[in-house]
């Protein structure tokens, strides 16, 4: 069994996958890919959504809940770890007269892979803001200005260059093995 979470599914993380009829979950995954002209007016319509400023407001609000929720776990888990500590204290024995392992130790390890996971998502967040802003402000206005062949050329390099740095990006700490 795998540590790692489930694969993300973006039809699932709407919120409303659960409420859904199981015919319609079930025909979910056979959908038609959806036509590139639908695709480009999709994106042009969530393009025009995030550059309202309500909407940045909104997702400012929702990036700061996510800050103080992560911060009431990291102290939810302190607390236990304290409360764990003065648990272990009591040096609690089983029925055969045995000490009873002590419990903060390992809360304190699931404490440590909490911190780490949570440093680890923020890392991401950020390496994938910057991966984004590049392709936005770099790859696609050269994209869009090419005028003939050489200017083809050169977008094509440059993408092959781009697309090759997302390892770097997501996958750094297999650059060390």
């Amino acid at each position: 069994m795998s540590d790692l979470p489930p694969a993300y599914d973006s039809i699932k993380e709407l919120g409303v996958y659960d409420q859904l009829p199981v015919d319609v979950k079930n025909q979910l995954n056979s959908l038609p890919s959806i036509h590139p002209q639908a695709q480009a007016k999709a994106q042009e319509a969530i393009a025009d959504e995030v550059s309202k400023s309500e909407t940045t407001d909104k997702l400012m609000d929702e990036v700061k809940a996510l800050g103080n929720s992560a911060l009431k776990v990291d102290e939810a888990f302190e607390r236990v770890r304290v409360n764990l500590g003065m648990v272990d204290e009591n040096d609690y024995k089983d029925s055969q007269g045995n000490p009873v392992p002590k419990f903060q130790p390992t809360w304190v390890d699931y404490q440590k892979r909490w911190t780490t996971l949570l440093w680890e998502s923020r890392d991401t967040a950020t390496a994938t803001e910057a991966y984004i802003k590049d392709f936005v402000q770099v790859i696609v206005p050269e994209v869009e200005d090419i005028q003939n062949d050489d200017d083809l050329a050169d977008a094509k390099k440059d993408l092959y260059a781009f697309a090759n740095v997302i390892h770097l990006f997501f996958f750094p700490r297999f650059l060390y093995i």
